[in-house]
């Protein structure tokens, strides 16, 4: 077999198993929203999609901060300075976030004996913070088997986190307090699933040796613009719901959240492949042309793009189905969240292939400034549109976001062919160069 062929090979390979684990994550998730909205209350629901946003919110700064600048160090150490490297990278993040969740647990029951409305909301926001530190480390856990290309550990722990979340929620669903004890239940799915990831990398990579110091400082240069643009895109991209819980109330956030669900599969196909294409961008720019790059990551994008559009389609055809016999809810405006949704959907799955090239370049301090203006787009147009349209407006503001983004992803990747022809240096140091 060629070099050529080998490679394209072990692509397809890896390509394929991101897609099915999230196709597993896929589907736990929507078996997950759909028990609860058929089963328990809509503000049980609506608090759950919040605590849910929440921790979105923190493993996507998670995998911004740490995952760009370690991806270009790992490949080119050895294995025993990699094993110390990740070893520092998680030492460090575990004592963060002890350092921060703590204080943050004192004040709220401090805060729970003054407020009857804080008081209320204790046992599910104490269960999502726990759920949110345990998702922490499921994530480091699972970027470190995508960063050395082990598919299959990655997918069992994948497995078995869909299981047990899964089991978890059909439990906790017909509960009064459904939100909180679905919350402890994505908690245990995430530690003992964390586990199995940390039992296999350990065996592949061999022992963990001493841990290297000041990680998440040499990682700070680029990991600060890049977790700030995942933070300023989550604004638009899921902290709409808090923008909309204060504009309304949790009851529309349990209508946007149960359209959005149904497409799910969508977001979850463009994460499951994006998952793994950042280290082979990285791999493909030590070889090749930023243009040829970006003509493989443009026929990615258009591939994802006509599967969502193909399952829109279909979707679009059962929706009275899908809402009455399985979802078991009746949402004000249902087709228009449902359309402006697809558009949403569709949008953002074409672009983020394009993303990869500008972030494998280092480019984040411009992703970071796009990101903000789409952002400052999308919050603009929520908080204009929500008081005189409802529901729908929120997600129109969503929509016009992400086509601010994908305009100027374009516009990034091709000023970075025109001005970059040779091979692009993936493993050069951590400093900005924009």
């Amino acid at each position: 077999m060629t070099t050529r062929a080998h490679a394209l090979q072990r692509l397809l390979h890896l390509l394929g198993s991101a897609v099915v684990g999230q196709a597993l994550l896929s589907a736990a998730n929507l078996v997950v929203g759909i028990l609860l909205l058929r089963y328990a209350h809509e503000q049980q629901y609506g608090r759950y999609v919040l605590v849910s946003t929440a921790i979105l919110l923190l493993t996507a700064l998670q995998g911004a901060f740490i995952g760009p600048p370690l991806v270009q160090r790992l490949a080119a150490l050895s294995r025993a300075a990699r094993n110390a490297l990740a070893a520092g990278a998680w030492r460090e993040q575990r004592r963060l976030i002890v350092a921060l969740a703590l204080p943050f647990a004192a004040l709220l029951a401090l805060a729970a004996g003054a407020s009857t409305t804080v008081a209320t909301l204790l046992p599910v926001t104490l269960a999502g913070l726990l759920a949110g530190a345990l998702s922490l480390r499921r994530g480091h856990y699972r970027f470190l088997l995508q960063a050395h290309r082990h598919p299959w550990p990655l997918l069992a722990g994948d497995a078995l986190y869909a299981l047990l979340l899964v089991a978890g929620v059909a439990l906790a669903c017909r509960r009064p307090e459904a939100a909180t004890a679905a919350a402890l239940a994505v908690a245990l799915a995430a530690l003992l699933s964390s586990q199995l990831n940390a039992g296999a990398l350990q065996r592949l990579e061999g022992a963990t040796p001493q841990a290297a110091p000041g990680v998440l400082r040499e990682l700070a240069p680029l990991g600060l613009w890049s977790a700030a643009g995942a933070a300023i895109h989550w604004t638009f991209g899921q902290g709409y719901n808090y923008l909309v819980a204060g504009l309304l109330d949790v009851g529309a956030v349990a209508a946007i959240a149960g359209t959005r669900l149904v497409l799910m599969p969508v977001n979850l196909l463009s994460t499951g492949i994006g998952s793994a294409l950042l280290p082979v961008t990285t791999a493909w720019l030590q070889r090749e042309s930023p243009r040829a790059v970006l003509q493989r990551l443009g026929l990615i994008a258009a591939v994802i793009g006509l599967l969502a559009l193909a399952y829109c389609a279909l979707l679009w055809q059962c929706r009275d189905w899908l809402y009455a016999v399985v979802l078991r809810k009746s949402f004000a405006q249902r087709d228009v969240l449902l359309a402006l949704w697809t558009a949403a959907v569709v949008v953002a799955a074409t672009r983020d292939p394009l993303l990869y090239l500008l972030v494998a370049r280092q480019r984040l301090r411009a992703l970071t400034l796009l990101t903000g203006v789409s952002a400052l787009a999308a919050v603009g147009a929520i908080v204009a549109a929500v008081p005189h349209y409802g529901a729908p407006g929120a997600v129109a503001g969503v929509l016009i976001g992400e086509c601010t983004s994908l305009a100027g992803v374009l516009l990034l990747s091709w000023r970075e062919t025109r001005s970059a022809d040779a091979p692009a240096a993936a493993a050069a140091p951590l400093e900005m160069t924009t």
